[in-house]
């Protein structure tokens, strides 16, 4: 197969093959390499500023975010986080991260909000260093992976931490491709890639657990099922629990910054 002079891997710099799947205008291709899918073309952050102006996602109700956050933070304790810890929640949605994280905590997203830790843009940060810095079902939204992952790798302090999940290219549960949405679904290999363009270390890959409302999970997981199957299992899960701590079709990576040299963490005002 001749391969698409024009179009790489945004990992690791393979050329793609002729074959790719058409989504609406977009194209999504697989990486021979990496085992990358990626989108071509790109959306520009105009049109992802558009596109997110507008959005909103029926699984991101308020308490059940605040739940997760809740089993995240529990998470960052394993590798350290205390009282004194400084957090960045990169690609923060609603907030419901920092909202349980408390003072220590700040927090990036796209559109504008109306809240004192949430900025639009790294220079509005007043902490420029980060113990932790967090991107919770973000790294397949980013059209800018290697330069936006540099920079928050750049932003951390010596052995902090990049918490990621993100789309499982690999796993059982299946995933749809919507760009211009999420345009990066990934394998442990374009991860540890990752991991090593922007100087850190894999520390952790596995399977992302998290709560959610049953109603929800199970129309979602079976939203390729005939309806007549469906039906009778969404009858069936009646007595569950609202909430349930379920798999998903996402994987938690833990990255830790490789530094040889171990200098002061730089403060924020307090």
């Amino acid at each position: 197969m001749k391969n698409s002079p024009h179009i790489l891997c945004p990992i690791c710099q393979y050329k793609a093959g002729n074959y790719s799947i058409n989504v609406s205008t977009y194209s999504i291709y697989k990486c021979a390499n990496c085992g990358l899918e990626y989108t071509d073309p790109l959306p520009t952050n105009h049109e992802l500023f558009s596109f997110y102006s507008n959005y909103s996602d029926v699984r991101a109700n308020k308490e059940i975010v605040k739940l997760n956050a809740s089993k995240n933070l529990q998470l960052l304790e394993k590798f350290g986080l205390n009282t004194k810890s400084r957090i960045l929640d990169f690609g923060c949605g609603t907030g419901g991260f920092i909202e349980v994280a408390g003072e220590n905590c700040f927090a990036i997203d796209l559109i504008k909000k109306n809240h004192p830790q949430i900025f639009q843009s790294i220079e509005e940060l007043p902490c420029k260093k980060f113990d932790f810095i967090t991107l919770w079902g973000v790294l397949e939204h980013l059209n800018e992976i290697n330069s936006t992952m540099s920079l928050l790798s750049s932003m951390l302090n010596d052995n902090g931490y990049l918490i990621i999940t993100t789309v499982n290219a690999e796993g059982i549960i299946p995933y749809y491709h919507k760009p211009p949405e999420h345009l990066t679904y990934w394998t442990k290999n374009s991860l540890k890639i990752l991991a090593k363009n922007i100087h850190c270390k894999i520390e952790e890959i596995s399977d992302y657990f998290m709560f959610q409302r049953n109603d929800i999970y199970f129309n979602r997981l079976l939203s390729r099922t005939p309806k007549k199957y469906s039906n009778k299992i969404m009858l069936s899960i009646s007595t569950l629990p609202e909430v349930v701590k379920v798999p998903t079709n996402e994987l938690l990576v833990v990255l830790k910054k490789s530094s040889p040299h171990k200098n002061k963490s730089t403060k924020c005002p307090s």
